[in-house]
């Protein structure tokens, strides 16, 4: 028993480890960046949580199938610490190394006047439109393939579990359900757009019934979809972009947001749990938490005891990840890491042999399946790019929608791509970030001029 203390407070130490990291980097840098909040999430879910829940499993405080994956591995503890190390290494060098390359090119940037800005405000008002109502009319035949949104609501759990089989109508347009979610896209526009300066009564009129319009959306959209984290993580955005908009980056800012994010993991998570009728409310919150978080560490478990890697397989198929399952698994027969992944674990993938919930696969995970330590390195240096060339990008969006994507950016990317680290998840749950972003470049509705090496006044700490 006394081992289990020598591995709970390695845990704590690399959570304190990435923690000073982040200390290092703001402090060296005068801000913080999407690097800095994966670190802080990393620190939270490789290494506290992995110590929290390893004290709660000793104590018989998790459930039983979890128990026995995680106390029947305890030569891979060693394993999983160093491979965390690792990985958020191989992230800050590759952040580093695009961060010093926008350096040597930035030479500062003409901040938006009052002037031009009203050009670019409008385009992301017609992208959002047009957003909107792809959103509304795919959303529109999806549920009606149903029966309608009551129908629909009755058939989400045998959805949720992938036993399209227990459901009595055959709907073709499934893959419709995808586009609901470009409403989210359209409410964080309009919510910012409302929040802006601009004096015209119309357009401020305009961006506020869109968010009205858009944000009711998708609340039915994240309903029927009975997603307790998406729901949260969905709702949160609104309050802390707002916070951002009118406040900027402080470190007061950053104790809230640490506070939110507590609130969220340890209060609304469960309360929506309550809401969506989605397991128990009788149990504790500690007990909640290791229930539905163990599955990070026992994913990588599973993985170390396979010993199969994937050399790179997924991350050459992200390219193709958005097409429908029924081409991308019925006709392609292709098969992502989480269906590996769950398939280890429980026996089967989603939908088959009484299967009726998919393990996730965490990014630690998902990189070392795709070639152990080497796929450790490549990844984490990949990953650190993105995260800075995300950063980048932006920046370059106008003030406040900026703030709202930039919470989202923090929340989606940095934080909740730790624990769902899939390249198809990620594709699937946020392809409509992917394509508004890609719009807003190819229409024009950025400042293509602005630098991030001049500080934007969101990301450089406030003293």
């Amino acid at each position: 028993m006394n081992d289990i203390y020598v591995w709970i407070l390695l845990g704590i130490m690399f959570g304190v480890f990435a923690l000073f990291g982040t200390v290092i980097r703001v402090a060296s840098r005068h801000r913080i960046d999407l690097v800095d909040w994966f670190t802080l999430a990393f620190a939270l879910f490789n290494g506290f949580s992995f110590s929290f829940i390893l004290w709660m499993t000793y104590n018989g405080q998790n459930d039983w199938s979890n128990s026995q994956w995680i106390l029947g591995h305890k030569n891979f503890y060693g394993a999983y610490l160093l491979s965390g190390l690792i990985f958020l290494l191989s992230t800050w060098i590759g952040a580093s190394l695009l961060d010093k390359g926008r350096i040597k090119k930035s030479s500062g940037f003409r901040e938006i006047t009052d002037k031009n800005s009203l050009p670019l405000l409008s385009r992301m008002a017609k992208i959002s439109w047009v957003m909107l109502f792809i959103a509304i009319a795919s959303y529109f035949i999806y549920v009606k393939g149903y029966g309608g949104y009551g129908s629909l609501l009755k058939y989400a759990p045998f959805i949720r579990s992938g036993h399209f089989e227990l459901i009595p109508v055959s709907n073709p347009w499934t893959f419709l359900e995808r586009f609901g979610s470009f409403a989210f896209f359209s409410s964080f526009v309009f919510f910012g757009l409302a929040l802006s300066n601009v004096s015209a009564r119309r357009f401020k009129a305009l961006n506020i019934a869109g968010f009205i319009v858009s944000f009711s959306l998708s609340i039915l959209v994240l309903y029927a979809r009975l997603g307790r984290l998406s729901l949260v993580a969905y709702l949160v955005i609104f309050p802390i972009g707002y916070w951002l908009f009118r406040y900027k980056i402080s470190f007061r800012t950053i104790i809230l947001l640490i506070a939110i994010s507590s609130l969220t993991i340890f209060v609304l998570v469960p309360l929506a749990n309550s809401l969506l009728k989605r397991g128990s409310s009788s149990t504790g919150i500690g007990t909640f938490y290791a229930s539905q978080m163990s599955f990070t560490y026992i994913s990588f478990f599973a993985q170390m005891d396979a010993g199969q890697y994937r050399y790179m397989k997924d991350v050459l198929l992200s390219t193709i990840d958005i097409l429908p399952d029924r081409i991308f698994k019925n006709l392609l027969h292709l098969d992502s890491a989480s269906d590996v992944n769950t398939a280890r674990i429980k026996g089967a993938v989603k939908g088959q042999d009484g299967v009726s919930g998919e393990v996730p696969i965490d990014i630690l995970t998902f990189s070392f399946m795709e070639g152990g330590i080497l796929g450790l390195l490549i990844l984490g240096i990949i990953w650190g790019a993105i995260l800075m060339f995300v950063e980048i990008f932006i920046n370059k969006i106008l003030s406040p929608v900026r703030e709202m994507l930039y919470v989202f950016s923090i929340i989606n990317i940095s934080v909740l791509t730790i624990p769902y680290g899939d390249p198809r998840h990620f594709f699937v749950e946020n392809l409509y970030f992917v394509v508004g972003v890609a719009a807003f470049y190819i229409f024009g509705a950025i400042n293509i001029k602005r630098e991030i090496g001049a500080e934007s006044s969101y990301q450089k700490l406030s003293r």
